[in-house]
């Protein structure tokens, strides 16, 4: 008996992990969509200069940007990657938001981290609710 009490808290753990992921998932993809939607005018920005961050032993990038908008100059800055996929100098195309040009929606940005996150949690949803259907199997054999 308690063989399968242990399955089964095992598989309420799986299940409650694997819904969180899920849960982390959709609302970061959702965040990226609604920041795209809201970010509805294209500018042409130009990089000004590149900032580095060591970790580890491992440099990473972030591209500093200027653009203009409405008669003013913005600067923001881009997200730090392992590839520097700008040069100082070089053009590119921002989508900010028209009623508040600080708020910036880099398409290149790179959004590869959210699937591997859904696709984890959807295989511990499915292995605990897996776990949960061989537990009640293994329970109901015991009793006959």
């Amino acid at each position: 008996m308690k063989k399968i009490r242990m399955d089964m808290s095992t598989a309420v753990i799986r299940i409650i992990v694997g819904l969180l992921l899920i849960g982390f998932s959709v609302w970061a993809l959702a965040a990226d969509i609604s920041q795209k939607n809201r970010c509805s005018e294209e500018v042409t920005a130009k990089v000004i200069r590149l900032e580095e961050q060591q970790i580890r032993n491992r440099t990473n990038y972030r591209p500093v940007f200027e653009y203009q908008y409405d008669g003013q100059i913005y600067t923001t800055a881009g997200y730090f990657d392992r590839n520097n996929h700008y040069n100082v100098g070089q053009t590119t195309r921002l989508r900010i938001n028209p009623n508040d040009p600080t708020d910036v929606y880099e398409a290149d940005k790179s959004r590869w981290y959210i699937y591997p996150i859904l696709i984890a949690g959807a295989g511990m949803l499915l292995f605990g609710i897996y776990t949960v259907k061989v537990a009640r199997a293994d329970k109901q054999s015991e009793m006959y």
